[in-house]
């Protein structure tokens, strides 16, 4: 998958690490991989169904909220100290949990255009984890401004035009 790729070694270790602390902290959000083919002829995965994840849509969640290039420029810690290379994973993941905590708390059928039923599954069937929720669509869209106004993810955050996708 295109999505699993990465520009720079340090920021595809850090994004591996962080899926990492992911699959421990919501094991149930994530569909397992459905065989792996590179043939142009076989046959192509349906598509992941909110409010699961696979692992293309996590690192989309990392690039789009801006996160990972975010945590790649830090020096330091909140309290002043070094940012130490292999704390960045940790620094990281906690953000991702503080953008789930403000998905989760603006989770209502209405905000994200979603059934409540979706919603409830995100909190039985996945652990807790809304991220599922977002997509590179509308819905995405709505995600980063709410996202943005709490100052929980740079003011740069943003999807790629749909043109690209």
């Amino acid at each position: 998958d295109p999505k699993c790729f990465f520009q720079l070694d340090d920021e595809a270790d850090i994004a591996s690490r962080v899926l990492d602390y992911a699959h421990v902290t919501w094991p149930g959000v994530f569909v397992p991989p459905v065989g792996s083919s590179w043939s142009a002829f076989a046959p192509k995965a349906p598509p992941i169904r909110r409010p699961k994840l696979d692992d293309g849509l996590f690192f989309d969640i990392l690039r789009d909220t801006r996160l990972l290039p975010e945590v790649m420029r830090q020096t330091s810690m909140r309290d002043g100290s070094p940012l130490l290379p292999g704390n960045r994973p940790q620094v990281l993941f906690e953000a991702l949990v503080a953008v789930n905590n403000v998905i989760r708390q603006q989770a209502t059928p209405e905000t994200w255009g979603v059934a409540a039923s979706t919603l409830g599954k995100c909190l039985d069937k996945c652990n807790g984890c809304f991220l599922g929720l977002y997509r590179r669509d509308r819905t995405g869209e709505k995600v980063l401004t709410i996202l943005k106004a709490q100052d929980v993810v740079p003011k740069e955050a943003s999807m790629p035009s749909m043109e690209q996708d």
